[in-house]
């Protein structure tokens, strides 16, 4: 991470004297700009630069080293921190919450993958509301231009949340990048915005769009593969460094079986599985990115319309804290709600 630069570095300092000398860096108009670039100097360097002491321009070297510098940690540390109780933060959708043991788990990746109308959107909205209504920060990156400001007002209104919809909305950060470069980015400089808005959801909506669009050829291949691998990086640091939760969604791809007449969805595991949906097609169904994004997933939750009885089977497909199990919801006005009688196969 020796790649920050001078704001990401000061939103994780506390030692003011410190913050000072970083501000007064910045403000010299040099040409440093990231921790790299700060490192790379002598103390008589920096001594001469911002014109202060050797002892200060030493312990402006080690902070800036210690926040930069990948953790340590014993086995005992790991052991004792793998035994604590999780934390989870509920999507919303009380019996979704339910079936994975408390909701979306801290530290974890989330994704929710369906056709196009499925409800991807919806989920997500349910999932941001649920957790800017408890007080705290939501980053939504919102790559399809799918976020309505209209839709958001309804579910709140209906909802009947105790704070106002000024109150729930500003504790939202919508972000809305035209690129997968630009969703990189804006990924890399989230570390303030999540300290300062005390951010403990990180939604993408959705990981594949932009990323499909950029690299759409099949010589393109390995750079696409690469941009996901920079952009699942980023989220697991994310998420286990600040302990919040990611939800992503993600689209799916369809070829025509000439083996089966039956609709299948086959994950990226490899695990297929019947479709119920209502549609007249032959085709296996597969989360699109392939394996490289696949295996940096922790919960995958496939999502079908079932239109003859007008709701939606969320199936969750991947958990490492529950089985595999099936949730039915509706779309309501007050967002995606969990339908509490069996819906018959």
């Amino acid at each position: 991470m020796s790649e920050r630069t001078i704001v990401r570095i000061l939103a994780r300092i506390e030692n003011e004297n410190v913050k000072k000398l970083l501000t007064k860096l910045e403000l010299k108009g040099s040409k440093i700009r990231t921790a790299r670039e700060i490192i790379d100097l002598s103390p008589l360097e920096i001594q001469k630069l911002l014109d202060t002491t050797l002892w200060e321009a030493k312990q402006l070297l080690r902070c800036v080293s210690e926040v930069t510098a990948p953790q340590i940690s014993s086995l005992v540390s790991i052991a004792s921190k793998s035994s604590q109780q999780p934390t989870f933060y509920p999507t919303g959708i009380r019996t979704l919450d339910s079936a994975l043991r408390g909701g979306l788990r801290a530290g974890h990746i989330n994704e929710i993958v369906g056709r196009a109308g499925a409800g991807k959107t919806q989920c997500c909205l349910t999932a941001a509301l649920s957790v800017a209504s408890k007080g705290y920060g939501v980053v939504y990156i919102d790559t399809e231009n799918k976020f309505s400001a209209e839709r958001v007002e309804e579910i709140i209104v209906n909802s009947k949340f105790s704070d106002t919809v000024e109150q729930i909305a500003k504790r939202i950060i919508v972000i809305k990048p035209v690129s997968s470069k630009q969703v990189l980015a804006e990924l890399q400089a989230l570390e303030v915005k999540i300290i300062s808005n005390k951010v403990r959801l990180l939604l993408v909506d959705s990981v594949a769009a932009l990323v499909r669009l950029d690299y759409s050829s099949r010589g393109q291949i390995f750079e696409r593969q690469k941009m996901l691998s920079k952009q699942a990086s980023q989220l697991k640091y994310l998420a286990n460094t600040f302990s919040i939760p990611v939800l992503v969604t993600n689209q799916v791809s369809s070829f025509e079986s000439t083996q089966s007449k039956e609709s299948t969805i086959k994950t990226a595991e490899g695990v297929s599985l019947e479709s119920t949906s209502s549609e007249p097609s032959y085709a296996m169904l597969n989360p699109t990115l392939g394996n490289t994004w696949a295996h940096c997933v922790n919960v995958r939750i496939l999502i079908e319309v079932l239109s003859e009885y007008r709701a939606r089977r969320m199936r969750i497909i991947k958990s490492p804290s529950c089985a595999s199990m099936d949730v039915y919801v509706a779309i309501k006005a007050r967002g995606i709600v969990g339908i509490d009688e069996t819906i018959p196969e």
